[in-house]
């Protein structure tokens, strides 16, 4: 038997184990799935004996009697004893839930009356529906977005057309308009002048018509406030003079000589002369200075506009004091200046209109030249032991008016000639008893002002000269009030 085995082939042979290794592979498959399904079954079976049974002695708990089934105020399940025994075993500050560690007492154990309890896993229940209503109400904020985009989106829309109609309209008044400038004898923009790259520098614009200049402010620095001349002619820009520690805002060409009137917020009021090319006068001020402007009715006369909505009018040869003070009917600064004159009635050479015109924040206003002149409170009074008697100023005048007065008592030399000198002795003798014949008297306070005030009008005087200005005779003299 034995030797017929031997001589078997080995086709059949492989045959055959591959047919036992498949037998073999089922079975080993049925076992595991056996296992498989006896593992599950005892796996749910434990499950279902924890969740029936009590985590503290592991034994099923009942529906009566003393292992009957209780609860704490925490939820977890036990058996009534059970816990009883749990609780009282530790004082009342020490007892705690076995499961999750809570405050509990004996009187916290509630019986809990079932036949049975079953408790069922719908854990994944709760997540997914959850996320379903998390996704609704995503769904629900997504439509309402997407409401008010359309809405947005429709008035975009209009809004673009109507800028689309405006550019249209625009395109084609510029190209009306460049129809109209195509002439040589229209203005056309001719050149850019960069005074500095800081925007805020420049802000203040004036014309010099004498030299066909312009001359703009310009910062160099917080405390630095000057002009920088600009020549139409080459287009080249000129040098820059310093004029205000603060900002400029006004400036004014003199029609006459060319010479620039500036006002600041620095309360100063300065003119600079366009020959020397240096400040000539500054005058002080008690508030800032918004606007100034030149007088084309009297060359002389400046004009500065307050932020406390007042006008002063300075004369420039007496700068001891303001000559008229004007209101600008409103309590906001005065911004803008400007003198109108040479108004006149058809071929008439009277004058029916000229005066100030200006305008504040919230108001404009005009003052005639009647009006300033009422306001003037200048006033002198000229002391005649210093100054030349009134006949040497017209002779003739003075010896008719005197024969008039007593045509047989003057005491003229003769009807055509008079002795100057035999004249001035005897008015000097007339005057030598009303002067002072005490030398050892110091001079007060006063008469020192009224000697400084001279001094300093005697060097205004000469600076008028030398801006081309005839000064006043009575600059430099000393004033006193005529007593009557």
């Amino acid at each position: 038997m034995s030797n017929e085995l031997d001589f078997i082939p080995l086709e059949g042979s492989n045959e055959r184990s591959d047919s036992e290794e498949i037998e073999n592979s089922k079975e080993k498959i049925i076992k595991n799935v056996f296992v498989e399904e006896s593992e599950l079954k005892t796996s749910l079976k434990r499950k279902w004996e924890e969740a029936n049974s009590c985590p503290i002695c592991l034994s099923p708990w009942s529906s009566t009697g003393e292992h009957q089934i209780a609860s704490l105020k925490c939820g977890h399940l036990f058996g009534y004893s059970c816990i009883i025994k749990w609780l009282r075993a530790k004082t009342t500050k020490d007892s705690r839930c076995p499961c999750c560690n809570a405050h509990a007492i004996v009187r916290n154990v509630r019986k809990i009356y079932a036949c049975n309890i079953k408790v069922e896993d719908n854990s994944q229940y709760e997540s997914i529906k959850k996320e379903k209503n998390e996704l609704n109400e995503y769904c629900e904020n997504l439509e309402k977005n997407k409401a008010h985009y359309q809405i947005y989106t429709r008035i975009a829309n209009g809004q673009l057309i109507t800028h689309k109609n405006l550019i249209t309209d625009y395109k084609q008044q510029l190209k009306k308009l460049k129809k109209k400038n195509s002439n040589n004898d229209k203005y056309q923009f001719n050149s850019t002048f960069i005074i500095d790259n800081n925007l805020k520098s420049s802000r203040i614009l004036a014309y010099d018509p004498l030299e066909k200049a312009l001359y703009a402010s310009k910062s160099i620095n917080p405390h630095n406030f000057g002009i920088v001349k600009i020549d139409i002619q080459t287009n080249k820009v000129g040098e820059y003079y310093q004029l205000h520690e603060k900002m400029i805002k006004d400036i004014h060409c003199n029609p006459h000589n060319g010479n620039i009137l500036s006002c600041s917020i620095d309360k100063t009021l300065q003119i600079f002369s366009n020959k020397t090319r240096d400040m000539d006068i500054c005058i002080p001020l008690d508030y800032a200075c918004w606007s100034c402007c030149w007088s084309t009715y009297n060359e002389n006369q400046i004009f500065a506009g307050l932020s406390n909505n007042l006008i002063l009018m300075y004369d420039i040869r007496n700068l001891s004091t303001y000559c008229t003070k004007l209101n600008g009917d409103s309590n906001k600064p005065i911004h803008s200046l400007i003198y109108i004159n040479n108004l006149n009635n058809g071929n008439s050479s009277e004058k029916i209109s000229s005066g100030i015109l200006g305008a504040s924040l919230d108001s404009i206003f005009y003052h005639d030249q009647e009006t300033i002149d009422d306001n003037n409170n200048t006033s002198y009074y000229y002391n005649t032991a210093t100054l030349p008697h009134i006949k040497y100023y017209n002779l003739e005048k003075y010896e008719m008016e005197e024969r008039k007065k007593n045509p047989f008592g003057y005491e003229g030399e003769s009807t055509t000639m008079t002795d100057i000198l035999q004249d001035e002795k005897r008015h000097r003798q007339l005057n030598k008893g009303k002067r002072l014949t005490t030398s050892g008297i110091m001079m007060t306070e006063d008469q020192l002002k009224d000697l400084k005030k001279i001094y300093d009008e005697r060097i205004a005087a000469d600076r008028l000269k030398k801006m081309g200005y005839e000064p006043k005779s009575s600059m430099g003299i000393r004033y006193e009030m005529q007593i009557d």
